[in-house]
């Protein structure tokens, strides 16, 4: 690391870990406000668990859990919401008969396509002004800062 970087985090208000969560806490309540403005009664946590079955359906809680940093109870209350409303169901699970699966339903897999473009609109505006090459090395920094903390 360069010795000429100062990551002492204090006062708290230089600290690059508030700056973080900052930034997440904003896009987390810009994503909210961004689905409630389309009409949409979902969170970015319940978007977060359809976008991972989006991608590869019929996960477990403990792999929902992991791919979004979430405690089991959490991941629960996340898809006993969307349950509840219809767009997923559980199916026992073949390999663990002490857990289940969690599927999309027609009503879930429909909502990718109304869904995607809200929170893609969110990023869209937070990174208005930096360049792609900007965007990319931020993913590569926030990639190495994971990796170095695992």
């Amino acid at each position: 690391m360069d010795q000429e970087l100062d990551l002492t985090p204090f006062p708290v208000r230089n600290s690059l870990g508030f700056h973080l969560q900052r930034v997440a806490f904003r896009l987390r309540q810009a994503g909210n406000a961004a689905f409630r403005d389309h009409g949409r009664d979902i969170t970015m946590e319940q978007w977060g668990v359809l976008a991972l079955l989006w991608e590869r359906d019929g996960r477990t809680p403990v792999e929902l859990a992991g791919h979004l940093c979430k405690d089991k109870p959490n991941i629960t209350r996340l898809v006993d919401a969307l349950v509840d409303r219809g767009f997923l169901e559980r199916r026992p699970d073949p390999d663990d008969g002490r857990s289940y699966r969690v599927f999309l339903r027609p009503e879930g897999r429909t909502l990718r396509d109304v869904l995607l473009p809200i929170p893609t609109a969110v990023l869209e505006r937070a990174f208005r002004g930096c360049s792609s090459g900007q965007v990319a090395e931020f993913r590569r920094m926030l990639e190495t800062i994971w990796s170095n903390m695992a």
